[in-house]
């Protein structure tokens, strides 16, 4: 069984990504590496949506998805390794193929760090109440993560004296508005997940071989409904009256490393980078990646304190003329008092 969802997913990336970075640049994207120059590299192209959609994904399946997708023509080596280009088989299969990989569910950069607990939330809540209705408590739980029984225990206690079968009506409310919202063959496959009175959900085989997925496709299959899930709660929080409860607050951090986050308060309090490098005892390029990485996503991050209006244009008509976004290729375009962080810090400024 051919995989679909991984497959065109890897091309759809590549067809943003061109050959800017190698093939293992899609690999840590989809991974959720927390790293400036993968999330940088999901802004640059615009693939935010798929960052962190598949954090299960191990490099052996992955190699074996490019080596597959290389002896099927649908791509290309290049002169440099590990960069691959598209070939026409491959815009041909992405052109009619597309609308299958349901893109338009994933909210990665936003979903990502989140989709696990409420997902295990979820599983556990629907088992552990329909057991309370039938007063079975030795069952099995499908998710044994301390921090999921934790809150369920705290949500079982805030209920107070709501009984088992009310609290099941309301969530079959809930989940019957929420699942309309999805194609028949969608809502079977997130359904066929469930455990609930002496009953335990579909294994992964089970549901490969039910719906005729190939198993590595699953959890993209899985994250895409989960995500549009929790997109569609967060808009129409008002209409449902459980599943709220069941998304994990989102720590709101500006940035994507703490360490990131001194360097901006130090920034604020008026201490240069090489003010910063000797107090916090780091190299100067380690301040730079801060620096990059605060312009990426501080919008009003003011980088005029770095780059002149005369760089930024000159660094941006290099990025027109060689229609890439490697730094290298840049480099040479520009003036050679141009930096490589110079540039860098430009490219969180091109969308």
């Amino acid at each position: 069984m051919c995989s679909v969802f991984l497959k065109g997913i890897i091309l759809y990336c590549q067809s943003h990504i061109k050959q800017s970075r190698s093939i293992f640049s899609i690999f840590h994207l989809l991974k959720g590496k927390r790293g400036i120059q993968t999330v940088h590299d999901a802004h640059l192209f615009r693939l935010e949506p798929l960052f962190g959609i598949y954090p299960a994904l191990d490099k052996m399946s992955f190699e074996k998805e490019i080596k597959t997708l290389i002896s099927k023509e649908y791509l290309m080596h290049t002169e440099q390794e590990n960069v691959y280009s598209l070939t026409s088989r491959a815009f041909t299969w992405l052109s009619v193929h597309q609308k299958e990989l349901r893109l338009e569910y994933f909210n990665g950069l936003r979903h990502h760090q989140i989709t696990d607990t409420f997902f295990g939330r979820l599983l556990l809540f629907i088992q552990t109440y329909t057991n309370i209705q039938m007063n079975y408590y030795s069952f099995i739980p499908v998710r044994d993560s301390t921090s999921i029984t934790s809150w369920l225990k705290d949500y079982y206690k805030r209920s107070g004296n709501v009984q088992a079968d009310e609290i099941l009506y309301v969530l079959y409310t809930d989940l019957d508005k929420l699942l309309k919202k999805f194609k028949e063959n969608e809502a079977h496959f997130f359904i066929d997940h469930l455990s609930g009175y002496k009953k335990y959900g579909m294994t992964t085989s089970q549901l490969s071989k039910k719906y005729n997925i190939n198993i590595v496709d699953l959890p993209l299959l899985r994250i895409a409904i989960l995500h549009k899930m929790l997109t569609i709660i967060n808009k129409d929080n008002n209409q449902f009256k459980i599943l709220p409860a069941l998304v994990p607050e989102r720590v709101e951090s500006l940035f994507i490393t703490n360490t990131t986050m001194t360097t901006y308060n130090l920034l604020n309090a008026g201490f240069s980078p090489e003010e910063i490098k000797v107090r916090r005892n780091l190299k100067l390029n380690t301040i730079y990646d801060h620096i990059v990485e605060i312009s990426l996503f501080d919008k009003a991050f003011n980088i005029d304190d770095y780059v002149s209006e005369s760089v930024i244009n000159e660094i941006k008509m290099a990025v027109s003329n060689t229609d890439s976004y490697k730094l290298k290729d840049i480099k040479e375009k520009v003036s050679d008092e141009i930096s490589f962080f110079q540039i860098r810090l430009v490219l969180t400024r091109i969308s």
